[in-house]
């Protein structure tokens, strides 16, 4: 009986050795490694994150002296408050609110310079794959409806609050949804054009750049 299970034992780890004695789970490990050693990993550049956190922290000061620029600037023969009128007497305090105001457009540029930076040759290595402008395609179709859909959702919702609540300024105007928000609207038209008319030649001139 003890033969007869050491031999079915012997049976079973021939069975997971392979020809060269090796172990198929020592196959798998093995190949599983060498996936793993040829697999490109994404290396950071600490410059480019030097210059995303200094963008992030133009813009978020940008955003929180907002407020003080609009007092500082204000126009006076319409009547200032009176932190409006001590801000803009102080040619120091609208030189910093001008340096702060031009580090929020200076990080929306660099925000622009590395996407561009990173997601062009993306798009480019991307493209000669099968399917791609398929994918391409319905994404692009995919983004255009959640934009419209949102819009759709937060019409409904002001206007159930309008009507149950209390009252909200012109949410009843077709105005307020269409050149009201013509912000939201635009980003849809860019995002709908960017696949025929932007992303095709802009791949076509990497590829004959090269």
């Amino acid at each position: 009986m003890a033969n007869a299970d050491s031999g079915r034992a012997n049976s079973r780890r021939m069975a997971d050795d392979g020809a060269d004695g090796v172990s198929r789970d020592g196959n798998l490990r093995v190949a599983h490694t060498a996936r793993a050693a040829h697999t490109p990993r994404a290396v950071r550049n600490v410059r480019v994150e030097a210059m995303r956190l200094a963008a992030i922290v133009g813009i978020s000061l940008f955003h929180t002296m907002m407020p003080w620029t609009a007092q500082a600037l204000c126009d006076p023969a319409a009547g200032c408050s009176q932190i409006g009128d001590m801000l803009g007497s102080d040619p120091t305090v609208l030189a910093v609110l001008g340096i702060i105001a031009l580090m929020g457009a200076w990080g929306n540029h660099v925000f622009f310079m590395i996407s561009g930076f990173y997601l062009i040759p993306s798009l480019a290595r991307r493209s000669k794959q099968a399917g791609y402008w398929r994918d391409a395609l319905r994404g692009t179709v995919r983004r255009v409806l959640v934009i419209a859909v949102s819009v759709v959702l937060v019409a409904v919702v002001a206007l159930a609050f309008d009507a149950w609540v209390m009252p909200l300024v012109n949410v009843h105007l077709v105005w307020q949804w269409t050149l009201g928000i013509e912000f939201v609207w635009l980003y849809a038209a860019f995002v709908a054009v960017l696949d025929g008319l932007i992303r095709r030649p802009v791949l076509r001139m990497l590829r004959l750049g090269r």
